[in-house]
This record gives structure tokens, C-alpha cells and sequence, in this order.
């Protein structure tokens, strides 16, 4: 082809062209913008507003998928999205779901859901199912993980194979004793009871009512300041001896 000649490198010798980077060598490069566009005015402020979403798309949470995750020993199973506060450290399941804690014992399951990892969780129309068999429906409930403790108020219904259909104010659950006690306008169907608190323990045959207490049982209605209630024999003591009471009296509020 016409033109200049070919300029070829003496034998033994690679030709040497000049890199790229050192003919731009000491010139400013400017990178392209987003969509090699100049960022500014509008579009600014609208990188700006989509980078703000970014910590929230890509924060960790605690349930990671439908199939569930653990965290803390909880295991989670929402039922649809999920809210994380950075700031506070909380994990909210705004349409609810499932949390068990297979060392303590417990399943809760619920409308909403709010887990503070590590420490605590509250749910409103809860479920609680506990080791001992025990069921709680509440409107709202807290988990103290740490104190091991579950606390209920609202609309409340708790059933195990000790008492069935007991109300009360407030229903506190440990979990780590499995023992219930209910406070506030106290009432059972089975045994038919009423009392200002009551004490039930899994290690026990036999439940305590305290405050101004009543009972139906063996055919007599028994009334008395406190009631130490058999549940095998169904006999009631209105004078139980400390030594009887003492291991219900931890529990009492």
C-alpha cells in the first residue's frame, strides 16, 4: 500500500511503542458519570436519594429467607418482609410469623413480631406453646431472653395439663422453671377456681391460690386467704405449712 514506510526495529530489538498510560501520564482524567451523564442539579439530588436506600437493601437481617434462619437461638420464619433498625438493632416482621427457641422450650407464633437480637422479643396476637405442653394465647406478649421469662397481657387464655381455660391480667411464663403464675382477676375452668394470683408448677401436683381464693372441689366450695389445691386428690388446705408453700412463694407478685 502507498503511504509512509514501515519504521521496523533493528534485529534483536521489540519495537517500543509508547504505552497508553504514559501518553496520559500528568493529564486529569475525569471518570464518566452514572449513564455518562454529567451529574447535576436533578439528577444529583436523584443519585443522592437512590444511594440513601442502599443501607436498607443491603442491611443484614435476621431471617434471611421463608425457610427460616437462627440468630441467637432463636429461629425465625417470617411471614413476609422484613424491617431492620440499624440504629436501635431491632428486626421487625410487620405481617408476623414464627420464632422458637429450641433451648427454652418455646414456639411463638404471631400477627407481628419485633426481635431485639439477643435480649428480647414482643409480639401482638400471640401464640406461646411452651415444653411443658402449655398454651398461651395473648394480645400481647414479651420474651425476655436473657431473664428467661415470658410475659402476657390482654385477652389472655392459658391451658395446660394442670388448668384449663385460665384468665387473668397478666401470665408470666419461665421458662427455664416452666412455672406459670397469673395475676389480676384470676379464673379457672378446670378446677374451678377464682383468686387475686395462682401459682402452677410442672414439679407439682397441685397449684396455689392466693387472695381472697375460692374453689370448687369434691363437692364443697372452699373459700380462704391462700389454698394449696391437690390435683390429684382434689383436696384443699387453707393453712398449708411453709414447708408445703415455699416452693410456690418464689413465684408469687
Amino acid at each position: 500500500m502507498k503511504g509512509e514506510p514501515e519504521t521496523r526495529a533493528p534485529h534483536g530489538l521489540k519495537r517500543c511503542l509508547p504505552r497508553r498510560a504514559e501518553l496520559n501520564r500528568g493529564k486529569q482524567i475525569n471518570p464518566p458519570s452514572a449513564a455518562g451523564f454529567k451529574v447535576t442539579g436533578m439528577k444529583r439530588a436523584l443519585l443522592v436519594s437512590a444511594l440513601s436506600l442502599i443501607p436498607a437493601l443491603t442491611a443484614p437481617s435476621l431471617a434471611q429467607s421463608n425457610s427460616g434462619t437462627s440468630a441467637f437461638g432463636l429461629q425465625i420464619t417470617p411471614r413476609g418482609g422484613q424491617n431492620l433498625n440499624l440504629a436501635t438493632g431491632t428486626t421487625d416482621l410487620p405481617q408476623g410469623g414464627t420464632v422458637r427457641d429450641n433451648s427454652a422450650g418455646i414456639k411463638v407464633v404471631a400477627g407481628f413480631i419485633s426481635i431485639k437480637t439477643g435480649e428480647s422479643l414482643s409480639a401482638t396476637s400471640a401464640v406461646v406453646t411452651t415444653r411443658q405442653g402449655g398454651t398461651l394465647h395473648a394480645q400481647q406478649i414479651t420474651y425476655n431472653q436473657k431473664a428467661g421469662l415470658v410475659t402476657a397481657t390482654g385477652a389472655l387464655n392459658y391451658s395446660d395439663n394442670r388448668v384449663k381455660n385460665l384468665s387473668a391480667q397478666t401470665i408470666y411464663v419461665s421458662t427455664r422453671s416452666g412455672a406459670v403464675t397469673a395475676v389480676g382477676t384470676v379464673s379457672t375452668s378446670t378446677p374451678a377456681a377464682t383468686a387475686a394470683q395462682m401459682v402452677a408448677l410442672p414439679t407439682k401436683s397441685a397449684i396455689l391460690l392466693r387472695g381472697a381464693a375460692k374453689v370448687n372441689t369434691l363437692g364443697q366450695a372452699i373459700s380462704g386467704e391462700s389454698i394449696l389445691l391437690n390435683l390429684v386428690t382434689g383436696q384443699a388446705q387453707t393453712e398449708a405449712s411453709q414447708n408445703a408453700l415455699a416452693p410456690f412463694t418464689p413465684y408469687l407478685r
